[in-house]
């Protein structure tokens, strides 16, 4: 027996010794093995849990997960993909503590009853019998016959103007609903703006004053015109006026504001309300008296003939006012196409707004390259 025998006997094994001799060695498990987890580790989710979704990935977790596991120790990233997220990525879908943000009488797309179409709904919704929710069968065949049968009129070239952001109104132009009750009429099923005159336009325009200086054969007149009309004259030597230049008479426009304080005023001159055709009474400066010194006959007329030989318009606010309308116009489609790439770099950043990792730990945001 050797010395110290007894003091070399251990009463215990180790754990290599159970792993390698003595409690038989089992070989590790492959970590890329498919391991599914078992239904009954899910959390089961009722009316009383708070629900939350992660808006970059779609993921759904309860909020008792995400605030122990992402918010409290700063860890924003998705619990299943390992996708980084911000905290305005959050959405809750139920919170048992705010029931009136859940309540659907209260969405505003199911108030206003909106909804967001595809491409075909969008094509079908301009189909007449979009609006039909229900028909019975006697209905249905009669417009199945009349499919079959109708032939619509051939539609000549449309020639009208489009509105654009300038003569755009404010109101429709009424064809849909006068579509629906003449027969006389082309169907429109489609609401569009009306197109405000282009004179309209230019009149509102217009602040500034004409001059001209109107040359007859007794001197020249230096007018001070009102330009939101003027006339023409007796071009035919008639005494019955000319044309306007919308063809015809037009109505009168009256301006309170506008009144003849003495000589020297111009006015239209006309046969009763709303004929105003083209004939111009002058008045005013030196010719004025020379004119005023030709006799007249019994009717009023003058005895020698007064002709105007020559007009020279120095100032016409019309010219100004076609190019206020010119360059409102290109404002807009500059604006509309600035719009449409703001939106374009919008949706862009929008897509791009998650920040690339490019490592682990503190400065994971900052590229290498640029360093």
């Amino acid at each position: 027996m050797g010395k110290k025998q007894h003091q070399k006997d251990k009463l215990y094994l180790t754990c290599t010794e159970w792993r390698t001799l003595y409690g038989g060695k089992k070989e590790g498990r492959d970590k890329g093995e498919f391991r599914r987890l078992p239904f009954f580790c899910c959390r089961i989710f009722n009316e009383n849990t708070h629900i939350v979704a992660i808006k970059t990935t779609g993921n759904v977790f309860s909020h008792e997960a995400v605030e122990q596991l992402n918010l409290k120790p700063g860890f924003f990233r998705d619990l299943i993909t390992d996708e980084p997220f911000t905290k305005k990525d959050i959405i809750d879908i139920q919170n048992p503590t705010n029931l009136d943000k859940f309540n659907l009488q209260k969405f505003f797309h199911l108030k206003k009853s909106l909804k967001v179409l595809n491409e075909e709904e969008e094509e079908a919704k301009k189909h007449p019998r979009y609006k039909l929710k229900s028909v019975n069968a006697e209905t249905r065949s009669i417009l199945d016959e009349l499919d079959d049968t109708y032939t619509a009129p051939e539609k000549l070239a449309d020639d009208k103007k489009k509105a654009d952001r300038v003569n755009a109104a404010h109101y429709s132009t009424g064809k849909v609903a006068a579509s629906f009750t003449s027969t006389s009429m082309d169907l429109e099923t489609q609401h569009e703006a009306a197109i405000i005159d282009e004179d309209l336009l230019r009149y509102e325009r217009i602040k500034k004053k004409g001059y001209a200086r109107v040359v007859t054969n007794l001197g020249p007149l230096n007018l001070e015109l009102h330009a939101d009309m003027i006339q023409g004259g007796d071009p035919d030597g008639t005494g019955l006026g000319g044309d306007s230049i919308w063809g015809g008479p037009f109505k009168d426009h009256f301006k309170p504001n506008l009144t003849h304080t003495g000589r020297g005023i111009l006015s239209m001159a006309n046969t009763g309300p709303d004929t105003n055709k083209s004939q111009l009474v002058v008045g005013g400066l030196e010719t004025l008296d020379k004119m005023e010194a030709i006799e007249t006959d019994d009717k009023g007329r003058p005895k020698k003939e007064i002709i105007i030989e020559t007009c020279q318009v120095f100032v016409n606010p019309f010219d100004e006012a076609d190019e206020d309308l010119k360059k409102e116009r290109e404002a807009a489609v500059n604006q509309e196409i600035s719009d449409r790439k703001k939106d374009t770099r919008k949706t862009a950043e929008k897509k791009d707004s998650h920040l690339k990792v490019f490592k682990s730990g503190v400065g994971k945001y900052i590229n290498p390259a640029t360093q």
